[in-house]
């Protein structure tokens, strides 16, 4: 008889077919062919193609405001900055970041390419939880893990913000066309046993906007996460720093803080989020805000 854990992963693995066979048609027949094929292509030295590895190459960024992720929380803004809006609001972010697929050389370097999709939307409690805005975002990497402490990625990402329907009806408001197609370069290294650092770099080639966005972006953090039994709950802190260009590089600050289990299906976040700057809304960049949240976030 099949098991529920059995059924569960042959169906995750025909989403991630499904996904590579939308976003990838251009791949090759004859590594398709041996993507798919799965374990058998391993070779005893362990080199070789693996579709739809369990784990990313190169982490998502905990703190970062950005991110794909699944999460809800509900904020509260000290000094409002984004017209017409409540102080108190729902921060909701559907999506992630899942592997697609992974070679490994006889000398246990790892090449691996990801992909992410997500909805990221603010949603007004203060009035009848109406949505102000939401981006929609997605992207492809190539990473490189050369030893188990230290990571690359570079990958092309997409950034498309939008205001809400009752949002312009109750104010107005205009999309200024805030869209941004970036090519990124980022790197992380586990330092000791339970920190991390990284660091990127965005290049937006191409900015739909130009007349208030500019291309450059930057972005480093450091992580903490207490060591401990696989599934049990421990501390954890992440602190993510950004910058963009077309904010003369105004610091950015996140804070998220909290306990973590990692289970096999996902891993968990709950905890308290501390934010400082631009909205991660891009129609609202222009509203730096300061905001402290509870929620769950999870990576699945």
């Amino acid at each position: 008889m099949t098991s529920h854990s059995d059924r569960a992963t042959r169906f995750a693995l025909a989403v991630r077919a499904l996904v590579l066979a939308a976003a990838a048609p251009g791949l090759p027949l004859a590594l398709a062919s041996t993507a798919v094929a799965g374990p058998s292509d391993v070779a005893a030295d362990g080199s070789g193609f693996q579709f739809a590895p369990d784990e990313l190459v190169h982490a998502p960024y905990v703190a970062d405001p950005r991110r794909a992720v699944l999460s809800l929380s509900m904020n509260a803004v000290s000094d409002v900055a984004i017209p017409e809006s409540g102080n108190t609001r729902w921060i909701v972010r559907i999506g992630g970041r899942f592997p697609i697929l992974r070679y490994t050389t006889s000398s246990d370097h790892v090449f691996q390419v990801d992909g992410e999709v997500g909805f990221n939307g603010i949603f007004d409690r203060d009035d009848s939880a109406d949505n102000l805005g939401w981006d929609g975002v997605y992207a492809f990497d190539l990473g490189w893990a050369p030893s188990e402490d230290v990571s690359f990625r570079v990958g092309l990402a997409h950034d498309s913000s939008h205001i809400g329907d009752e949002y312009i009806e109750e104010t107005g408001a205009t999309r200024i066309g805030y869209t941004r197609e970036e090519l990124r370069f980022g790197a992380s290294y586990d330092f000791a046993l339970e920190w991390r650092t990284y660091a990127e770099y965005g290049w937006g080639y191409e900015v739909r906007a130009p007349e208030v966005m500019e291309p450059g972006r930057a972005q480093a953090g450091l992580e903490y996460e207490m060591d401990g039994a696989e599934g049990a709950f421990r501390p954890f802190a992440a602190l993510d720093l950004s910058a963009f260009e077309e904010d003369d590089w105004d610091t950015n600050v996140a804070l998220l803080a909290g306990v973590v289990t990692h289970r096999p299906s996902a891993t968990w976040r709950f905890g308290v989020e501390f934010t400082d700057g631009r909205s991660f809304v891009g129609e609202f960049a222009s509203a730096r805000e300061t905001a402290v949240a509870v929620g769950i976030w999870v990576d699945l």
